[in-house]
């Protein structure tokens, strides 16, 4: 008989974005390569970038301040900008 086995890894990874509130350099820190998306609260895509693990610089600066949703992989953080 034949026996399988299916790990779902992605239910330990998380992700840190720091400082927040940000209103220039923002770090958002992966355990994995993942693509790492951002949107405003009307679920209009903003930015977009795909990182290997370690630390993403995003310059947000140009953005207007507000709320708006980090996505990476099945999870969700709020970012607030503020000038």
């Amino acid at each position: 008989a034949a026996s399988s086995c299916i790990i779902d890894l992605s239910t330990n990874f998380d992700f840190d974005l720091f400082p927040n509130p940000v209103s220039g350099l923002l770090t958002v820190r992966l355990s994995e390569e993942s693509d790492v998306t951002i949107f405003d609260t009307r679920g209009k895509l903003i930015r977009s970038y795909n990182k290997e693990d370690g630390d993403l610089k995003i310059d947000v600066s140009s953005i207007s301040r507000g709320v708006y949703i980090v996505r990476v992989k099945n999870k969700v953080k709020k970012l607030i900008l503020s000038k």
